[in-house]
């Protein structure tokens, strides 16, 4: 399931509602000095972005009762404060004001997606208390920390654009490319992507031979075959859905070009599989910041343990683990804070600086950027094998 094939909501609605609820004061300015830390999750836990919200709370869950359990923060517990937005704007906006100045969180984590999360960004600022999201990785978010400005809002995900740049730094570094073509979806995320690989492949001086567009639900793409055929390339990236991917690697193999494809995040989806056969699915390259297939990191191996154990066997997703990171940025944060107040967490969290993760060692930038390793996993017979951590 992805959230960027999700209907586009209308966000500036949900603003206006946002200068409404927020008209409050400053709950950022005020200490909280109550026997616990709380801690607010503004998650979808029903309606259609539930999953996002679920997984979200598996993992915050984890990394909350390992924290009390060292004996919380200076010998104080954190407190989650629980609420369900429904996948609604309306309801998401008003949470976020009454977490904040109501339930007197110091934090708050969610929305996920990123539609609601920017809808949260005027309360976050009246209230000058810290949002993080786990799943809002546009350049669009990054864009309204540096233009409005949003001083309150963080993200645990690398950046869109950062995994493109990374997925060009291993084609460069690893392949040893030269000459890349770039297929894409239109829409902003992947557009995203394919700009984070062009430029920094032309910036290391690959050229891009072709950068074209693949559109939603189209499998007949012979065409893409058949242009490099005539005109090779060393690498294939797409930025584009598992679906549409599978397919076009099946028709690049049938045509016998063995190129690698670079893919994005989303290649861990079983329709990758179901549209491209695994064996078609070998020199097939993609990006991540979560992958459990990495047996050379215990912090890693040690997260999954512990959440098994917590969850009676399940296994974690990308979702789950970005949201444990999330809430050690926030739970750090707190800790290195001078004093217990929003306008002191959120100067702490943007000193942010090596912090370990179980998706990588990170760090934010003075606009809000999270930086760490993408981790690229190499797929054989259509099954991940070999990660490779690359810098974006």
């Amino acid at each position: 399931m992805s959230v960027r094939r999700r209907l586009v909501r209308s966000v500036a609605a949900v603003v206006a509602l946002a200068l409404v609820a927020g008209c409050g004061g400053s709950a950022g300015r005020q200490p909280h000095l109550g026997q616990t830390i709380r801690i607010g999750l503004n998650l979808e836990q029903s309606g259609e972005l539930a999953w996002y919200g679920d997984s979200a709370l598996k993992g915050v869950q984890v990394a909350v009762d390992a924290v009390n359990a060292a004996g919380g923060i200076d010998g104080r517990p954190i407190e989650m404060v629980v609420a369900d937005n429904g996948s609604q704007p309306g309801r998401t906006v008003v949470l976020s004001a009454q977490m904040m100045s109501q339930d007197k969180a110091l934090a708050v984590l969610g929305p996920v997606t990123e539609n609601l999360f920017r809808a949260t960004a005027t309360v976050a600022d009246r209230h000058e208390i810290v949002a993080v999201s786990t799943l809002a990785c546009s350049s669009e978010v990054l864009a309204m920390t540096k233009q409005a400005p949003h001083p309150y809002l963080f993200r645990s995900c690398l950046g869109y654009r950062q995994h493109g740049a990374a997925m060009a730094n291993f084609a460069v570094d690893e392949l040893d490319a030269r000459t890349a073509v770039v297929l894409r979806f239109t829409e902003g995320a992947y557009a995203n992507f394919a700009e984070g690989f062009s430029e920094r492949f032309s910036a290391a001086g690959g050229q891009v031979v072709t950068d074209d567009v693949i559109l939603p639900d189209d499998t007949d793409l012979w065409r893409y075959a058949a242009r490099l055929v005539e005109a090779p390339a060393d690498v294939v990236y797409v930025a584009a859905p598992p679906w549409e991917t599978g397919h076009l690697i099946a028709q690049l193999r049938e045509s016998g070009l063995a190129q690698p494809v670079l893919g994005i995040d989303e290649l861990d989806d079983p329709a990758l599989l179901e549209a491209a056969g695994a064996g078609a699915l070998n020199r097939v390259y993609f990006s991540t910041d979560y992958a459990p297939w990495d047996t050379g990191s215990p912090r890693l191996a040690q997260y999954i343990e512990s959440y098994r154990n917590t969850w009676d066997g399940a296994d974690p997703s990308r979702s789950s683990a970005l949201a444990h990171d999330a809430t050690l940025m926030i739970i750090e944060a707190i800790r290195r804070a001078r004093e217990p107040t929003g306008v002191e967490v959120q100067r702490a969290m943007v000193e942010t600086q090596g912090l370990s993760g179980v998706t990588g060692r990170l760090r934010v930038t003075s606009d809000h950027e999270t930086i760490k390793d993408a981790l690229v996993v190499e797929l054989v017979d259509g099954a991940p094998t070999a990660v490779t951590p690359v810098a974006p």
